[in-house]
């Protein structure tokens, strides 16, 4: 009696639900720790065959889930971050970036030249200085803003109204009390005891 070669789940159940299984392993790696050690993922997955290779690289939902730290020299190539981005495919995209003493301000540009199909951004910041740099105008899918700072770090309202602003799906007018849009904003700030 022969050995029953396996079969690969790919080529027998449904891309909808392989795509979905893969989406809520990419979501289960990542949150709720959210740490800036995930470099690999998606692309984990891609060693297992060539097929699941092609199905990850060709499937948008598992590239929008970025959790990056844009600090100076953490970022190892703009390229494969530009490509990560290529791959979501105009999929609203998920962020959490943390941006250190240092901000790589080339990194945050690739991110924020995408701002318009954030649909979730939470920032860890402790120097403000490169939102000079860089457009913080034009988040029309943006739904859920999260802002973490130091303690030191003045809040800058003229820049979160920029922000809120160009945002209609965040809220319509912020300075409402009754804004029935506004899903989501939180403003904390971080002790430097943490």
């Amino acid at each position: 009696m022969g050995m029953k070669r396996p079969t690969d789940p790919l080529q027998v159940l449904p891309p909808e639900l392989v795509g979905e299984i893969f989406h809520l392993w990419l979501l289960d790696s990542i949150h709720p720790q959210t740490k800036y050690s995930y470099p690999r993922l998606p692309v984990l997955p891609c060693l297992v065959s060539k097929s699941w290779r092609n199905f990850v690289y060709t499937s948008p939902l598992l590239w929008t889930h970025v959790t990056i730290d844009a600090s100076q020299g953490t970022v190892a190539s703009l390229d494969a971050l530009r490509k990560r981005l290529e791959r979501s495919q105009g999929a609203p995209l998920f962020l959490d970036v943390n941006v250190g003493q240092q901000p790589d301000r080339d990194a945050l540009g690739v991110l924020f030249a995408e701002r318009s199909r954030f649909r979730q951004l939470t920032l860890r910041v402790i120097d403000l200085s490169w939102w000079d740099h860089i457009s913080i105008e034009g988040f029309t899918e943006l739904k859920k803003f999260t802002l973490h700072t130091a303690s030191q770090v003045p809040t800058h309202v003229d820049k979160l109204s920029t922000i809120f602003s160009s945002a209609p799906s965040l809220c319509s007018d912020i300075s409402s009390a009754s804004s029935p849009s506004l899903s989501s904003v939180f403003l904390l700030r971080m002790s430097s005891k943490s």
